[in-house]
């Protein structure tokens, strides 16, 4: 799905979007692993979280686009096993999560299930490949 005309791509700002993202994310996890939560940061780093996806639904090419940013930046700052395999198996799951807000978008409640369990099954394989060493 088309997000922006293609005149406004900026793919730099994408990536730089998506990066932000990533770095919001990750804080928010480091701080809770670390037991060192302070609310007021965290929702700081919600807000920004917000912001920054956003911002790249504005000059992204597509959610796609976003995918892979995130994912790639994901590869690029953690040691996984088998970073292409990892790649693939987020791309599999991005695919499943859509699917899954079409189902509940159409009611479809008997294909949710038959998505919720592969959501299920997708999970194990992305334990495996991007669990970082």
């Amino acid at each position: 799905m088309m997000l922006v005309q293609e005149d406004q791509y900026d793919d730099d700002k994408c990536e730089a979007d998506t990066e932000g993202i990533v770095d919001n994310v990750f804080s928010v996890i480091d701080a809770v692993i670390k037991k060192k939560i302070n609310y007021i940061v965290i929702a700081e780093e919600i807000i920004s979280l917000f912001q920054e996806g956003k911002n790249a639904l504005k000059v992204c090419r597509s959610y796609e686009s976003v995918y892979e940013g995130i994912a790639d930046e994901y590869v690029k700052r953690f040691n996984v096993p088998n970073p292409a395999g990892c790649k693939t198996e987020l791309g599999t799951a991005y695919g499943i999560v859509s699917q899954v807000v079409t189902d509940v978008k159409a009611k479809s409640w008997i294909s949710l299930v038959a998505d919720g369990l592969a959501i299920v099954n997708e999970s194990t394989k992305l334990m495996t490949m991007c669990k970082p060493e």
